[in-house]
């Protein structure tokens, strides 16, 4: 008897000994169980291909990137399968399609695919409590801040700033993912300054928070000016704390140097795209949902003030930086409204601080910790109505759907047809297959290129594919701020399909097929109850132009080409700054260019491959019309190679075989060799005591005089 109450004694006194991690452990399991809640295991975990929003779309550059960039050795390369082909991955965030792919070699794509899209959902009651855990604040802060993450997960009052579950739902999963990282961050930044220690793990994290998203990482390195504010007049301190801000932020550029290298460099090859979201009062940035929590983090605001605690005042400071970081976004080129869930998400937590400061004579306050958890679990209850709904139409997937049989026998015959470049009608009927735009599937379902789909700001064509969605569209999208579009004209999208090389359309409305069914350049092939594919005569990739091209400086080109585009002037138009030799620059209106006939009589031969495309022709010397999007990688063996309208390449051949190739610029390889510095730097630093490095290299140091 006496040994069994030893042992009851004993775990009584580990409870007690241990019960705030026990506390914490419960909680966080409790929170994880109600998120598994909504996206149960059975949705999760079935091979089923994503649907819903953005999300369905994101779907083929996961694949793309296992399937052929991984293989490949790559992370970044080029895409055919939308807008005419573009740079993958150079300016999107590669980290989550690289975890998706990994994760897919084990266990398959279609379920990796689904645990990173949430991963962010469910890191983020786990960030937010080790973020105040390296701040030090007492039990129980750091599990109410985890608990208090609910409120903004669950919240719906919007479906795009990023953060919460609906813009994961929507396809900003790389998003939430980055904010999760960040506010991991902003606590373990806090503990490396104050204890100097950890710039290599913090850099490192630093490098998976670009990696995921940019604006996230700009508020990082804004919150860290703190730490230099804050000691300004130690000149001291604040020289301690710039070099370690210094040590840290240099780790993090050269981890990701191969991507940040050229993406800064190449900055001026994308498409610019702008979204400034109209907030008409404080309630759209505090919603319902939020408002009890924002006031716990006002009381906690007052409070820090008084008592002048730092690490309060600290958090209170990234709140506002975000809030000026929203109304500076406007004025400098970026996107609002990315910097409001970084405010919002942090005001959450420090409602914790706020809960603190009014409980501190309160014995029991693990008890406080299960009655906040369980009323924060009823009032985010009693403000979901539709992401339950969501959650389930998204990862049953497109198979599961009651139109998937047409869609799939869609796809199969697309997929058997001859080879040829896609493009279809936009429209919110589309929604029936899991999202209004699954035809941005059509490279993965089919091995067909498209024109339309994701990651806007990354090809330079994308203004004029969705220039010719809105003319052959009932209801085009017109999705780039500030770009125009074309009223209905089937007609006159033929010389743009033309120009695109266009094989096959994709019609949906009757408004589109009776206008289709006029024109005889369009040939019906076959019906699928509502949508009809068509086909159109077009002569290839590469081609001799009807007139010769004139050159014009690259200063105006995208200007210059949009004018040229819209109206068609058939007369191609070549950018360059280094003007061919015997050529000269054209510097009338672009609506007067002369039209001179070129030999069109032609034999030319084309192989196109992912990143590579063969040419046979027997044309030297005169332009070629290459359909394939323009970037500086591309390479030419045998030609020339230039910009030219609207988006495209021109090469000038000088031998009958011509190959064409995406390689590397110096800045790829520069970006590169910068990030394998970086590797090896962060492996020696750490392995350094393990390895016994240091007494060996000043031990062969001390050699090397002695021989001197």
């Amino acid at each position: 008897m006496r040994k069994r109450k030893s042992a009851k004694n004993k775990f009584f006194d580990f409870l007690m000994r241990n019960k705030e991690n026990i506390v914490n452990i419960i909680v966080i399991l409790i929170i994880w169980g109600f998120l598994l809640s909504y996206f149960k295991p059975s949705l999760i975990l079935s091979g089923t291909t994503t649907s819903g929003g953005d999300t369905g779309s994101h779907y083929y550059p996961a694949w793309y990137m296992k399937n052929y960039l991984l293989p490949h050795g790559k992370i970044i390369g080029w895409c055919p399968g939308w807008y005419a082909g573009f740079p993958i991955f150079q300016f999107y965030f590669p980290l989550p399609y690289v975890l998706m792919s990994i994760l897919g070699y084990l266990i398959g794509l279609q379920v990796s695919f689904k645990l990173v899209t949430i991963l962010g959902t469910f890191l983020l009651p786990l960030c937010a409590f080790f973020s105040m855990k390296f701040m030090k604040f007492k039990f129980p802060v750091p599990i109410i801040a985890a608990i208090f993450t609910l409120p903004f997960l669950f919240m719906e009052a919007n479906s795009m700033w990023g953060g919460n579950i609906p813009s994961t739902l929507a396809g900003e999963f790389s998003y939430s993912l980055s904010l999760s990282l960040l506010v991991l961050f902003v606590g373990s930044l806090y503990k490396g300054i104050k204890e100097n220690r950890y710039w290599i793990w913090n850099g490192i994290l630093f490098a998976l928070i670009f990696s995921t998203h940019v604006f996230t990482a700009i508020a990082g390195v804004l919150f860290s000016t703190f730490f230099l504010l804050i000691n300004f007049k130690n000149l001291k301190a604040l020289k301690k704390n710039f070099i370690y801000l210094f040590k840290m932020y240099s780790i993090s550029f050269l981890l990701v140097a191969y991507w940040a290298v050229p993406l800064i460099t190449k900055i001026g090859l994308h498409t610019k795209v702008q979204f400034i979201w109209n907030i008409e009062s404080i309630s759209k940035i505090i919603p319902e949902i939020l408002v009890p929590f924002a006031a716990l983090a006002a009381i906690g605001f007052l409070i820090s003030l008084k008592e002048k605690n730092p690490k309060a005042i600290y958090l209170f400071y990234t709140i506002g930086l975000s809030g000026f970081l929203y109304f500076l976004a406007k004025y400098i080129g970026m996107s609002d409204i990315r910097f409001v869930p970084i405010l919002q998400i942090i005001l959450m937590i420090t409602g914790s601080y706020g809960i603190y400061v009014l409980s501190k004579r309160l014995k029991a306050k693990w008890v406080l910790t299960f009655i906040i958890l369980f009323l924060t679990i009823f009032w985010v209850n009693n403000h979901v109505s539709y992401i339950d709904n969501w959650i389930k139409w998204n990862y049953e997937g497109f198979e599961s759907k009651a139109a998937y049989g047409q869609l799939h026998s869609l796809t199969e015959y697309l997929k058997e047809l001859p080879p040829g470049r896609i493009d279809h009608e936009y429209s919110g009927t589309h929604n029936k297959f899991g999202t209004p735009r699954t035809f941005e599937d059509f490279p993965y379902f089919t091995g067909k290129p498209t024109l339309e789909g994701l990651y806007m700001e990354s090809s330079l064509s994308s203004p004029f594919v969705f220039y010719l969605q809105s003319e052959i569209s009932k209801t085009p999208t017109c999705p780039i701020p500030g770009e125009t579009c074309m009223y209905f004209n089937p007609d006159k999208a033929l010389q743009h399909m033309e120009l695109f090389n266009i094989k096959y359309v994709v019609a949906t409305s009757e408004k589109l097929k009776n206008a289709i069914e006029n024109n005889s350049e369009y040939k019906f092939l076959k019906s699928f109850n509502e949508i009809n594919v068509y086909e159109i005569n077009n002569s290839g990739y590469v081609t001799i132009p009807k007139y010769k091209p004139v050159f014009m400086p690259k200063k105006n080109w995208k200007k210059e080409s949009e004018e040229w585009y819209k109206d068609y002037m058939e007369v191609p138009i070549i950018f360059t700054d280094n003007l061919p030799k015997g050529e000269k620059y054209y510097t009338g209106e672009i609506k007067s260019i002369p039209k001179i006939p070129l030999k069109n009589k032609c034999n030319i031969e084309e192989e196109v491959k992912n990143e590579e495309v063969m040419i046979k022709t027997n044309c030297l010397n005169q332009p070629h019309w290459v359909k394939i999007s323009y970037f500086p990688n591309w390479k030419a063996e045998g030609a020339d190679i230039y910009l030219a309208t609207p988006s495209f390449m021109m090469i000038y051949p000088h031998q009958e075989k011509v190959r064409l190739y995406y390689g590397k610029t110096y800045m790829d390889i520069i970006g590169e060799a910068l990030t394998y510095i970086g590797i090896i730097i962060v492996v020696i630093l750490l392995f350094s005591k393990k390895l016994n490095i240091k007494p060996k290299l000043e031990k062969t140091i001390k050699h090397i005089r002695n021989v001197k």
